[in-house]
């Protein structure tokens, strides 16, 4: 007779490893690949630097704007605005925001638009916070009054508000109002 123990090799907990391993990996570079500063899809940098002006707000400060048609900015920090030359000249009230701002636009008959890389808000007046960055996968609107548009630049269909779109997780929630 044997007296000899045998030893059980099983594959299973190496596999089992190896697995978890792999998933880690392909978790990572996911992440990083959607990290990724994606050119900005609203104008191009000579367009920005011939018909805009920029305005920009410094890390850890807040900086108010008020612009030719009463509409009052707040830029928060690491944001910057860019406010075309003929901004409130025949109509045109169209902004490109990198970064996070709120605005008290006075009512009018002209169109109001903040466009992103991500998001594209328009609306006649009232009140909104937008976060919208180019280094970062999501994207925020939040509407304290007024009535606003916010849809993604591509066709999908415009959501419309008083609502708070999260482009992060595809979602819509009531605002709050304050």
């Amino acid at each position: 007779m044997n007296t000899k123990k045998r030893r059980k090799h099983s594959w299973q907990p190496f596999t089992a490893g190896i697995l978890v391993v792999m998933m880690l990996v392909s978790g990572f570079v996911y992440y990083d690949h959607n990290r990724v500063q994606r050119p900005s899809s609203t104008a191009t940098a000579e367009e920005l630097r011939d018909h805009y002006r920029a305005h920009q707000c410094q890390p850890g400060s807040r900086k108010t704007l008020p612009l030719a048609d009463g509409t009052q900015v707040t830029l928060n920090g690491q944001t910057t605005l860019y406010v075309p030359n003929d901004y409130g000249r025949n109509g045109s009230r169209t902004l490109i925001l990198n970064g996070e701002a709120f605005f008290e636009i006075p009512r009018s008959r002209d169109l109001f638009t903040i466009k992103s890389d991500k998001l594209i808000t328009t609306g006649y007046g009232g009140s909104v916070r937008v976060r919208t960055a180019e280094n970062q996968a999501g994207a925020t609107v939040h509407v304290l009054n007024g009535q606003f548009t916010v849809k993604k630049p591509t066709t999908l269909p415009p959501i419309t508000s008083p609502k708070c779109w999260n482009a992060a997780t595809k979602s819509c929630l009531t605002a709050t109002s304050t």
